[in-house]
């Protein structure tokens, strides 16, 4: 008759390599950070400023303040929205606090293109003429960065 016990060592060889892939997998998955709707704020960003923009140049109201504002209460908590608005020589550059209150940020003002620091990366935008909207929004979540740019 054969000897089964190798068979035996075979098949446990097999279940602990199959625990150890199993456990490896269940740590990494659990591992990852949480998710961050930066990238989908940021394209709706872009989209709809966009639009505030042309209903500015065709109506001659400036919405953009008030554009922001609401954005900004919709972005909700954790969200650090930085805005950029204005022509080359007037512009304005703040975000809101946590009671909506609007706070100017310092900008670099060059020719032909700005620049602010948010959370110590500088962030640089070329100027267009007529007026300019550009953003900065930035979360963090269990010690990664998020941001999103235009």
């Amino acid at each position: 008759m054969f000897d089964k016990r190798g068979q035996m060592y075979l098949l446990g060889a097999v279940v602990i390599v199959a625990l150890i892939i199993g456990f490896t997998t269940i740590y990494n998955y659990s591992k990852k950070g949480g998710t961050s709707m930066v990238d989908d704020l940021g394209e709706e960003l872009k989209i709809e400023s966009s639009k505030v923009l042309d209903y500015n140049t065709v109506s001659g109201e400036d919405k953009l303040e008030n554009f922001t504002k609401f954005f900004d209460d919709y972005a909700g908590e954790g969200m650090d929205i930085c805005y950029i608005t204005g022509t080359e020589g007037d512009l304005d550059s703040y975000t809101y606090d946590e009671d909506g209150y609007k706070v100017p940020i310092d900008k670099k003002e060059d020719v032909g293109k700005v620049s602010i620091t948010v959370n110590e990366t500088e962030y640089e935008f070329g100027l267009q003429e007529g007026q300019n909207f550009y953003f900065v929004i930035s979360q963090y979540i269990k010690g990664e960065n998020y941001v999103a740019t235009n």
